[in-house]
């Protein structure tokens, strides 16, 4: 066992919680990448199809698109919540880098909830519109300027993860946090990179990975205060 200990001059807000408390901390801080594992499982459409392909995918099973909806928007959430936690434990080592992280991953899992036109086209087939129409309507609904912004901040998602992973290995460095905590961090985002490009069941395994992370960030950050051994 290797001996560390708090940092000096850092605190803990969470000091005085009891075990549960800390444990449904940790649990509530990877619930977002969990519900980012479940969208990827449910939805219908696979990681290499084109947008026609998706499309018809999509109509095809609209009750595991709508069930994909409901993880994102449940993922948003709790991962809005979750970067702040992460933010705060990897805060303790690497201040000024941490935050520019945990608020560029903010920035990212807010704006994921945006659907673009999923939601309209699996409610296409019972609206009876015909796959032309539904691929207009696509073109025109990724043509807005809120899908621009959208799919241009959606980038911040990946990119905060792998910054809050860097913040983690300096942070391990001033002994903040556990070095098999930074390492799990650093590494979610080349595993999920790795999973968007082989299927939506490796994307989902990755966000799972992404999930320990979290789960353990969270834990870090809520035993600081009275953790004398790692």
């Amino acid at each position: 066992m290797t001996i560390t200990a708090l940092k000096p001059g850092a605190s803990s807000t969470v000091v005085g919680l009891s075990r549960p408390s800390r444990l449904a901390l940790a649990v509530v801080t990877a619930l977002g990448p969990a519900f980012m594992a479940g969208w990827a499982l449910a939805s219908p459409n696979g990681v290499s199809d084109s947008i026609p392909q998706a499309a018809a995918k999509i109509m095809a099973d609209p009750s595991g698109a709508e069930l994909s909806l409901l993880f994102l928007f449940l993922s948003s959430l709790c991962s809005a919540a979750g970067v702040l936690v992460v933010g705060a434990a990897v805060r303790r080592g690497a201040p000024k880098f941490g935050a520019i992280a945990a608020v560029i991953a903010f920035v990212g899992f807010v704006s994921a909830y945006y659907t673009g036109p999923v939601a309209a086209i699996a409610a296409a087939p019972a609206a009876g519109l015909t796959e032309e129409q539904v691929l207009r309507l696509i073109a025109e609904v990724d043509a807005q300027p809120l899908g621009v912004l959208a799919a241009a901040l959606f980038v911040c998602v990946p990119a905060g993860i792998l910054l809050l992973g860097i913040a983690a290995l300096l942070a391990a460095r001033q002994h903040a946090i556990p070095w098999w905590v930074a390492v799990l961090l650093a590494a979610s985002t080349p595993v999920i990179m790795v999973g968007g490009f082989t299927s939506m069941a490796a994307l989902g395994a990755a966000w799972l990975v992404a999930a320990v992370a979290f789960g353990a960030a969270g834990w870090v950050y809520a035993t600081a205060g009275d953790r004398t051994t790692m």
